[in-house]
């Protein structure tokens, strides 16, 4: 059961039984629990690991544009934390993770990581492969200042700062710090968020956005971009 999870894992997809088996028996992994709402990792720690979640459901908290908007996302099993904190020059968390549940992972430290990967080619690929589609997606933040359109704009931010992956997400954001950060006026703002509402992609969660439809939303801005 535990094999199969962690060959879910994008760390380890490819391995054989085998392969995987060799590693377990020679990295020093470890394993921890956690009940409902425990802290795995807080906002602002130092990232010096790389944890794996192996059973339960986690809820992200990460904040953005100087901490005015909330990204809230959550997670299921099998999934990776914390990863893109490991390297580069600030190696902080900029999350806060908490349990939903019972909730178990497992985690690596930065330098055994490193051999880990480094003793394996394919496990190398699969961590370069990560990093890059990861600059893409800060790539593709950047270029969302650029769209003239508000609600291209406020939809391509969405999709840039969320994941495929995340369940339930919700982002909170006063209407003054979006259009700061979208450089957008307010009623260009009102006029953006209630088209992605009635195309069904996103919800009004008592003055919040829910993400109802990021794989609608994507394919969408996909579609107007090709347009151009």
């Amino acid at each position: 059961m535990m094999y199969d999870l962690m060959l879910e894992l994008p760390v380890f997809q490819g391995l054989s039984y085998e392969q995987l088996t060799t590693i377990i028996e020679k990295v020093p992994f470890h394993f921890k629990k956690y009940k409902s709402n425990d802290y795995l990792i807080r906002n602002g720690e130092q990232c010096d690991e790389i944890v794996f979640l192996l059973s339960g459901r986690v809820r992200v908290l990460t904040p953005s544009f100087k901490d005015s908007i909330i990204i809230a996302e959550d997670f299921e099993a099998p999934h990776t934390i914390s990863f893109y904190n490991l390297f580069g020059r600030d190696t902080t968390t900029r999350s806060s993770i908490y349990a939903q549940g019972a909730v178990g992972v497992m985690s690596l430290n930065k330098e055994n990581f490193l051999h880990m990967i480094s003793d394996n080619k394919l496990m190398l690929i699969n961590v370069l492969n990560i990093l890059s589609s990861h600059a893409q997606k800060q790539h593709m933040v950047l270029d969302t200042m650029g769209i003239e359109e508000p609600e291209l704009r406020l939809g391509s931010f969405i999709v840039a700062y969320t994941s495929q992956r995340a369940k339930n997400v919700i982002i909170d954001a006063e209407p003054s710090d979006w259009c700061s950060m979208l450089r957008l006026e307010q009623k260009e703002l009102a006029e953006a968020i209630q088209s992605l509402i009635d195309k069904g992609f996103v919800e009004n969660q008592e003055g919040k956005l829910k993400l109802t439809d990021r794989y609608g939303l994507r394919m969408y801005l996909s579609h107007n971009f090709a347009q151009k």
